[in-house]
């Protein structure tokens, strides 16, 4: 997502807008437990630590990738 939407989302989950790199922005939210949410464009996932993030191990997902259908 561009970092205007990325800023926009962030407002609305309390969360901070946090650029990867290439131009691709995200947004992750912090929970009281430790563990993170990180929403893209083309995904939502939910990570056990910042660690767990930082590999890339995420317990759980939901795609966002819409196929077209002709």
């Amino acid at each position: 997502m561009n970092e205007q939407a990325a800023q926009k989302l962030a407002a609305i989950f309390g969360g901070e807008s946090w650029q990867s790199g290439g131009g691709i922005h995200l947004v992750t939210v912090r929970r009281s437990d430790g563990s993170m949410v990180v929403f893209s464009d083309e995904a939502i996932c939910e990570y056990e630590s910042e660690e767990a993030f930082e590999d890339a191990d995420a317990r759980a997902f939901i795609s966002l990738s819409i196929t077209a259908q002709t």
